[in-house]
């Protein structure tokens, strides 16, 4: 049996993995990295945590697109399952993450990207070196603050 590391990994998939873990609402280790069956096993196993927080995914306009990000979400949370059988795992709204944040749900793609950045660093105090981490790093903040903290303003927003 293995003990629980972080209390939280939150992921954002897509063409590359962002990931975050979280231990005490602190944001202890962000990253990015290329998929592959191999890296989110090794990631999985030598990182356990209590719940995994993970983007859903919406219609690109793109069947395949759509297809494959489905799939990249099955086998994340089908690993993280096999890896912990007693964790959580927690489906978020990319939508719904953005507008809680106040990060324009409704703004195109690409000022949503930079907004989630500048917002991820500015809480965090990290720089953040993707897209898809600061994303990660978002779906966190929002999953300790508005899901697993529902009733208790957490200090991570007090930034």
């Amino acid at each position: 049996m293995s003990i629980l590391n972080y209390d939280l990994i939150s992921v954002d998939p897509g063409k590359r993995l962002g990931v975050a873990l979280w231990k005490d609402k602190t944001l202890r280790y962000c990253n990015t990295f290329d998929y592959s069956f191999n890296t989110i096993w090794q990631f999985l196993l030598k990182n356990p945590a209590k719940h995994l927080a993970i983007e859903l995914q919406y219609y690109y306009n793109n069947a395949k697109i759509l297809m494959d990000l489905v799939a990249l979400r099955a086998e994340v949370t089908t690993l993280y399952r096999i890896c912990n059988p007693m964790g959580e795992i927690i489906k978020v709204s990319a939508s719904e993450w953005q507008k809680v944040l106040e990060l324009g749900a409704k703004a195109p793609r690409k000022e949503r990207k930079e907004a989630a950045l500048a917002y991820a660093e500015k809480m965090t105090g990290q720089i953040m070196r993707s897209f898809d981490t600061a994303d990660a790093v978002c779906i966190g903040i929002y999953t300790i603050n508005f899901i697993l903290d529902k009733n208790k303003k957490s200090d991570i927003l007090e930034n």
